[in-house]
């Protein structure tokens, strides 16, 4: 797993990057805008009342057996924003070839549909056309492809209410939750490895001392935290074994906006709200250098053997993955998709690769054989990284819906 895991798996903190609830909310708020409706059977209504206008999204859930659709309907009684509301009923539409254009499914008025019949392998699109009185909406085309990738073992129990770093061994790993009593907030860090679980030791010895993990350190097993010390911003690696901290080296007088540290815990990529453009620090020799003036990121990583930067960037009407070589400033296209994506992820022997992508109407993650370009849902999962074995791991989001008993109990491993 890469040491500075991706927005959604990572807990909040001082740096200024969207959190996962506001991208999956301007996600859902776009979605629902996209699909104001008019009145059916009487022409476009340019300024329609506010307290009529219907709405319909849906999206497709990979966790249940079938897969299925998911509907919701909403209206905009004011400006604040929509309200979920019931609909009368539903057109499901499918398609095995979008330029040929789409064939009714089934008519349904429940909430969730499942999608039978569906042959693994093949890409379908699916789209929804609701009714509410006299309007109707319809939703964006939903991409299905029915070959989940299902888990193969447990790794460990699992509280969706925490967030987990996996050292690429399994264990250990490092639990945190954040309790919230009024307007404040602590933060419980927990290491856990086969001798059980028991809190990390506090910094310089003072517990109040806010530590946020940001991974692994591949090559010594130590944690990564960011710190908060005395106003004094920094990174820190900890030694399960002797329970001793360690700072690591940062740029002079950088203030870093957006960064990643590569898995062998000297170097840093990141932008800097002073100086514009992607910058790269060498930790081993203290020195850093300008790689890119101009450049537009969604996210930043590493491959795990700490030689490449991956980039996530728009690029025209596409989102892209770029790998970058620091040494040489060479930049390989790994692959781009129409939809929004995030959090790539490479396997340690470079042939998958792990993302969020929208495609099926709200982040999914997918496991890409980066060679064929095939790609495969795993569900909707919060947290993820590989390991050592070239399996990983995931924790299943709770989507309300529960086709295993145990499913959101635990962290689970899948193969490719």
């Amino acid at each position: 797993m890469s040491v500075i895991t991706t927005p959604w798996a990572t807990l909040e903190s001082h740096v200024k990057k969207p959190t996962n609830g506001m991208k999956n909310t301007l996600l859902f708020s776009l979605l629902i805008l996209s699909t104001i409706s008019c009145k059916h059977g009487h022409g476009h209504e340019p300024h329609p009342n506010p307290a009529s206008t219907f709405g319909m999204a849906a999206w497709i859930d990979y966790g249940t057996n079938p897969v299925s659709v998911q509907l919701r309907g909403s209206v905009f009684p004011s400006s604040s924003g929509p309200v979920q509301s019931p609909f009368d009923k539903a057109e499901l539409s499918i398609s095995d070839d979008i330029s040929s254009g789409y064939k009714l499914l089934t008519t349904t008025t429940q909430k969730n549909t499942p999608l039978t019949g569906l042959k693994p392998g093949i890409t379908y699109y699916v789209k929804a056309k609701g009714f509410l009185g006299d309007y109707s909406a319809e939703s964006a085309p939903l991409l299905v492809v029915n070959d989940v990738v299902m888990p193969t073992a447990k790794l460990m129990p699992y509280d969706p209410q925490s967030r987990y770093f996996v050292s690429r061994a399994g264990l250990p790993v490092i639990q945190q939750k954040t309790d919230y009593v009024g307007n404040t907030s602590k933060v419980t860090t927990t290491i856990i490895d086969r001798a059980g679980a028991s809190e990390v030791a506090a910094y310089m010895g003072v517990s109040a001392v806010p530590l946020f993990c940001r991974g692994w350190n591949v090559a010594n097993q130590r944690a990564i935290f960011e710190i908060n010390c005395s106003n004094k911003w920094g990174l820190v690696s900890y030694d399960p074994a002797t329970k001793t901290y360690a700072d690591i080296a940062l740029p002079n007088e950088a203030e870093m906006w957006n960064y990643a540290l590569a898995p062998d815990g000297q170097q840093l990529v990141y932008t800097d709200n002073k100086r514009p453009g992607l910058w790269y620090f060498d930790g081993r020799t203290n020195t850093q250098k300008l790689l890119d003036s101009r450049v537009t990121l969604y996210d930043l990583t590493w491959t795990t053997d700490s030689r490449y930067i991956w980039l996530t960037k728009p690029s025209a009407d596409r989102v892209m993955v770029v790998q970058y070589d620091p040494t040489s400033a060479a930049q390989t296209n790994i692959f781009d998709e129409k939809n929004t994506l995030s959090g790539a992820q490479v396997s340690p022997n470079g042939k998958f690769v792990l993302y969020i992508n929208n495609a099926s109407g709200n982040g999914v993650l997918w496991l890409r054989n980066i060679e064929t370009g095939v790609k495969r849902p795993v569900g909707s999962v919060n947290q993820y990284g590989w390991l050592n074995d070239g399996t990983f791991w995931a924790g299943y989001a709770n989507t309300g819906i529960k086709p295993l008993p145990e499913r959101e109990a635990f962290l689970w491993v899948f193969k490719p």
